[in-house]
């Protein structure tokens, strides 16, 4: 299984930059990994539908109240990323405002969404290219400042994204969209 330092290591070795043995070290490349490495690994969650990182929960109610438009609201998981689906509501039933889910009327909700997934371990080994493909693209500019290599970095990740996001896709039951008032207007 991979850890973090070996994602890192990937994309340095990419830009034939030095490897590091962990992300707390006193090197250039050490600190630009370190720097970037939370922030790259939560975008690429999010930026797709990564099944290894779909959860579900049941979300009771809060005491509070929307001040208007929806009458209860929930908590997100702390883990949350991106909510994915509220069971048994429409989209137009509910919303994510800061870190709470508004809704029609309810006392639970249940939802379906992309986790915060830190361990390494529970990365799909395509995840894993593409994040070190995407550190690639991160780090180039600090530790190459070549255009060259900034344009392969870019390359390799639009590749590897392509080949994981299909690959992801294929495994699991293909979501049904709502058709909307746009559909149906032309239709």
């Amino acid at each position: 299984m991979a850890s973090d330092v070996e994602i890192c290591n990937r994309a340095l070795r990419q830009l034939g930059a030095i490897r590091i043995t962990s992300l707390t070290g006193d090197s250039k490349e050490a600190r630009a990994c370190n720097d970037v490495f939370s922030s790259v690994r939560r975008a690429l969650l999010r930026s797709s539908t990564w099944n290894f990182a779909i959860k579900r929960v049941k979300l009771a109610a809060l005491t509070s109240t929307p001040a208007w438009g929806f009458d209860s609201e929930f908590a997100l998981p702390a883990d949350s990323i991106k909510i994915l689906e509220v069971d048994g509501f429409s989209d137009d039933e509910w919303a994510v405002e800061g870190r709470k889910i508004v809704s029609e009327d309810a006392t639970e909700l249940d939802v379906r969404y992309l986790a915060d997934v830190e361990d390494a371990n529970l990365f799909d080994d395509l995840f894993i290219d593409c994040f070190a493909a995407r550190l690639a693209l991160e780090l180039c500019e600090t530790l190459t400042q070549s255009n060259t290599k900034k344009a392969a970095a870019k390359e390799w990740y639009t590749d590897r994204i392509r080949v994981a996001r299909l690959h992801d896709a294929i495994e699991g039951t293909p979501t049904v969209q709502e058709e909307s008032a746009w559909i149906d207007a032309i239709g």
